[in-house]
């Protein structure tokens, strides 16, 4: 049982490569460090050797669709834990547990203990900024004799974002990052206020808030099965089914939605053109599309959607501020009608959605949404 209550829930229907043929994502298995996931052909599954895993959850950072999650916890918990770790002097210390405890025990603020700091993103840094860490204390003993040998690689990719996403927001602007050996400290230019505690959020609602005779069983209830359930997930591990379930609906990523969350602490706008990237896609489709809305149904995000309400009316949204940049637009347009952008207007990101007017050809029934 040792590490089960850190692992992975795996969500195989949010996977590209499990949609599409011709998806060509790999991150999760090129970024495992115990070469644990195998994801296999469309119609098959993603196979996890649980035996091998060592739960350091870096799929779950590099995963943009969000595959991967924290089992114990929603993500949001499990970056909240680590809120409340930081000081009062809005200092947050984060280390992998391979550190040397020994050199940190006079310390009054020593390091939280993570199984490694690879699943740490932008997303992660930008959330325990905007929530009250003015610094952040990366410890990251030598890599190269660890079992997760990728943290400190994905670390680094993760701070050339930062600083790419430095220029264009004022409360980012003269960020500062210190790269030593064993440390790595980002000084934010802000000290946001800490919020309260998740235990003090919910006692303040308990003594603000009445609770009826059926609420009070309600929640009994709950707390029960949460519990049966956290039971059997510590004692169990995880069994895929054979074949990807069919993804029906469609929804952001946590991880997406706190990213966005964190924007709007982060101030006004110094730049305006966005080059895309993991963060920020932006696409255009060719006035040669025939409205077959593929792209729609492949967007797991919904960051693609089609106009229909209105008879004649043939258009195709685009959302920047739900696309993942999982280019599933891309592979799913079989005539190749969907390009992507070099930059983004982020004044668009929150404020408008992108509209695709599409020409068609005009049938014999003017009432007719059918194209010849």
């Amino acid at each position: 049982l040792v590490g089960m209550a850190q692992s992975v829930s795996v969500h195989p229907e949010r996977c590209t490569r499990m949609c599409h043929k011709s998806a060509t994502c790999n991150l999760c298995e090129t970024n495992c460090p115990a070469n644990a996931i195998k994801v296999g052909a469309v119609g098959s599954n993603i196979q996890v050797d649980w035996d091998k895993c060592s739960y350091c959850g870096i799929c779950v950072n590099i995963c943009p669709t969000g595959v991967y999650g924290i089992r114990e916890k929603s993500h949001t918990s499990f970056l909240n834990s680590y809120v409340d770790k930081i000081s009062e002097d809005h200092i947050l210390n984060l280390s992998c547990k391979k550190i040397d405890k020994t050199a940190f025990a006079k310390d009054t603020n020593p390091p939280v203990l993570m199984e490694c700091l690879g699943i740490i993103g932008l997303t992660e840094l930008l959330y325990f900024y905007t929530r009250g860490a003015k610094e952040i204390h990366l410890h990251l003993p030598s890599c190269r004799d660890c079992v997760n040998k990728y943290g400190k690689e994905i670390i680094e990719d993760v701070l050339e974002e930062l600083k790419k996403l430095s220029e264009y927001f004022e409360h980012l602007q003269g960020t500062e990052i210190i790269n030593s050996d064993e440390c790595i400290i980002i000084k934010f230019p802000v000290a946001f206020e800490k919020p309260a505690s998740e235990e003090a959020q919910k006692e303040e609602a308990k003594n603000n808030e009445s609770v009826s005779r059926r609420e009070m069983f309600n929640l009994l209830r709950k707390n029960a099965t949460d519990t049966a359930v956290r039971s059997a997930v510590l004692l169990t591990p995880q069994n895929l089914p054979d074949k990807t379930p069919f993804r029906k609906t469609k929804d952001v990523p946590i991880k997406r939605r706190l990213f966005l969350d964190c924007l709007t602490y982060l101030g006004k706008l110094l730049k305006t053109e966005m080059p895309v990237g993991p963060y920020f896609y932006n696409m255009s489709i060719t006035d040669d599309c025939k409205y077959c809305k593929i792209c729609t149904r492949f967007c797991h995000s919904g960051a693609l959607s089609a106009d229909d309400e209105v008879v004649g009316n043939y258009t195709i949204n685009f959302n920047a501020s739900m696309c993942t940049s999982c280019g599933m637009c891309k592979v799913s347009c079989y005539h190749k009608y969907i390009k992507s952008e070099r930059t983004l207007d982020m004044r668009t990101l929150f404020d408008n959605t992108v509209l695709y007017k599409v020409p068609v050809e005009e049938t014999s029934d003017p009432e007719s949404p059918i194209m010849e």
